[in-house]
């Protein structure tokens, strides 16, 4: 799809005014790994080692994060996923001073895994364990988290288990057939909250590693081949292949190249409303079209497809980074819009490098400048909505660094041209 003039000059206008010149001193290794330490003299760097160290502060002497807000998660599996997921971007340099940390929260973990064959609680409690299984192979893709290789495949045929296919009760006419809900394995058969774009994207993102035509050339995707069973590699490919079914079923049914949140269409879930009175058709919105668009991307979509431009340019018709766009007037009034800012900057920040150049530095310069402006003097985010807990400052906080790292890794990448 061909974007217009008028479209990228409005989108431009509308970011110009908060555009902060994004610098980097890092580098990257042959993996594209950032080996340099972050330096504090530029406020991005600043508010980076500010929220680092933030979150360091926060850590408890088991090694977990827990909530003081939320009670299923104060016994700290899910935070601590969250937390581990934004610091494995950080420069390797930046890692090895908090070396003692990351393995702390490693051994606070290996207990769950061992007694669930997924990311639980160290009494083998549940908590939001399809979202952190999926974090924690990604973590162990980007930093070394000694997981062995029977934790890896039960953790990664945990994650087939839960896929909404035939072992969980649905069959290829289904509309959730080949996503991912939040229910997982041992829930009723053929029941599910609605597979969505956001818990596929992160399972997704950790079993692409393992899909069997990604094993022939890094050394990264060599453990994945020393690590699964032939047969695990074969349920891996015939899982991330529905998946992108899925995905394709739901942006065949979003007429503007944008996504919505579930594929069970009448929920509640599609935070952005819907576009008819029979509640038939979601509208799509901000943090699910960058969910969406990562999809595409991680499953083999090229960048130049028309499936993936068309994402793009929704981008271009919906600017804005200071909450989700999307939205109407009457569905605005919950809250979604404002209670995602924090998931959608770091949803965003990871999808601007699909983006033309101009409109990632334009992206990119606009998120940094949002959130070094509004970083509390503790380091932390906290966002006064509590709609989607971000209200939490260990959930707040996480999301807030990826942004960060994530833009100042686009602009670094930028110079290095």
């Amino acid at each position: 799809m061909i974007q217009t003039f008028s479209r990228r000059y409005l989108f431009k206008a509308a970011l110009a005014l908060a555009s902060l010149t994004l610098t980097s001193l890092l580098s990257a290794n042959a993996l594209g790994r950032q080996t340099q330490s972050v330096a504090a003299d530029k406020p991005i760097d600043q508010a980076i080692l500010a929220a680092t160290k933030f979150l360091i502060s926060r850590q408890a002497e088991d090694g977990a994060w827990h909530s003081q807000h939320y009670g299923t998660m104060k016994q700290g599996a899910a935070n601590t996923a969250l937390v581990l997921y934004a610091l494995s971007k950080l420069p390797l340099d930046e890692l090895n001073r908090h070396a003692d940390s990351i393995d702390l929260a490693r051994k606070f973990l290996l207990p769950g895994i061992d007694k669930q064959g997924c990311v639980a609680n160290p009494d083998g409690s549940l908590d939001y364990p399809i979202y952190t299984t999926a974090m924690i192979l990604t973590v162990h893709k980007r930093i070394d988290l000694k997981l062995t290789p029977t934790q890896i495949r039960t953790m990664v045929k945990y994650l087939l288990d839960s896929q909404c296919m035939k072992q969980r009760g649905f069959t290829e006419k289904n509309p959730n057939h080949g996503g991912w809900d939040i229910l997982g394995p041992g829930s009723t058969k053929g029941k599910t909250a609605g597979a969505n774009v956001s818990v596929t994207f992160y399972v997704v993102e950790a079993l692409s590693h393992y899909a069997s035509d990604q094993k022939r050339t890094t050394s990264q995707q060599g453990e994945g081949k020393r690590t699964l069973t032939p047969q695990l590699e074969k349920e891996v490919d015939a899982a991330l292949a529905a998946a992108k079914q899925w995905c394709h079923r739901i942006l065949a049914s979003s007429s503007d190249g944008g996504f919505y949140f579930t594929s069970k269409v009448k929920s509640t879930l599609n935070k952005a409303g819907w576009k008819d009175q029979e509640m038939n058709a979601p509208s799509s919105y901000g943090s699910a079209t960058c969910d969406g668009l990562g999809l595409l991307v991680n499953l083999g979509e090229s960048g130049s497809s028309d499936l993936v431009r068309a994402s793009i340019d929704w981008f271009a018709d919906h600017p804005g980074v200071d909450m989700a766009p999307g939205f109407k007037a009457e569905v605005g009034a919950i809250g979604w819009h404002s209670g995602l800012k924090f998931y959608y900057n770091a949803a965003l920040s990871r999808t601007m490098k699909f983006f033309d150049e101009d409109q990632a530095i334009t992206t990119g310069s606009a998120i940094s400048k949002l959130l070094v402006e509004n970083q509390l003097g503790s380091g932390a985010w906290r966002n006064p909505s509590s709609q989607m807990r971000e209200n939490d400052e260990l959930i707040a906080t996480p999301l807030g660094l990826i942004a960060l790292l994530n833009c100042k890794s686009l602009d670094d990448a930028k110079k290095q041209k």
